[in-house]
């Protein structure tokens, strides 16, 4: 189908035929909405940087044949992160024009989030059921570290503008904040299949 676009907050919606149809799996834009990214399996993403009116390819530099599985822009617009499954994380800070691989170690990363300008960026990690950790870079993904709240089943990560307060859930477990940048965790709610936060 079509990317589709509300200026209503959700009353009515429009559909961006400029981008083509797809299978879009993951959608994100910068907080005034003028820039936007959509990305689908076979690593087709497109970009657009006028609120969805035109649109450019964004997958030059990508591996074909894979999936885009999570997509951030800065709320800036100054940087895009994506995940590559079972592949790496990749930057761009030209809107797609070109890609910097961040993380690269066959992890799949479900979800990203970061900060307004994108140096402290998290990234929430689960290898096909496999445990494994929320991770950390505080400079704009040259480096990375895996965050104290453990090993886990982790698909969803959500940080507020500072990047100071992180919120986590932990499929079939519990959802995790953290409001020191992610050194220490409380666990909330019960045990349950989290699978997105906000």
């Amino acid at each position: 189908g079509y990317v589709w676009k509300s200026t209503d907050h959700g009353a009515t919606w429009t559909a961006l035929t400029g981008a083509g149809t797809g299978g879009w799996g993951c959608v994100t834009c910068s907080s005034d909405g003028a820039k936007v990214f959509v990305g689908q399996d076979g690593y087709n993403a497109k970009v657009s940087t006028d609120s969805g009116s035109t649109w450019n390819d964004a997958s030059s530099g990508l591996m074909t044949g894979a999936q885009i599985l999570a997509a951030k822009y800065s709320p800036d617009g100054s940087k895009l992160i994506i995940s590559l499954y079972q592949d790496s994380l990749r930057i761009s800070t030209n809107n797609g024009g070109s890609w910097s691989t961040a993380y690269s170690s066959n992890t799949t990363f479900w979800a990203i989030d970061c900060n307004t300008n994108g140096s402290i960026i998290y990234a929430a990690a689960n290898n096909n059921g496999a445990s494994d950790y929320i991770y950390v870079s505080t400079n704009s993904g040259s480096t990375w570290s895996p965050l104290s709240a453990g090993t886990g089943q982790w698909y969803s990560v959500s940080c507020d503008s500072t990047g100071a307060t992180v919120v986590s859930g932990n499929y079939g477990g519990y959802i995790y904040v953290s409001t020191d940048g992610g050194a220490t965790w409380v666990a909330h709610d019960s045990t349950r299949n989290w699978l997105k936060c906000s």
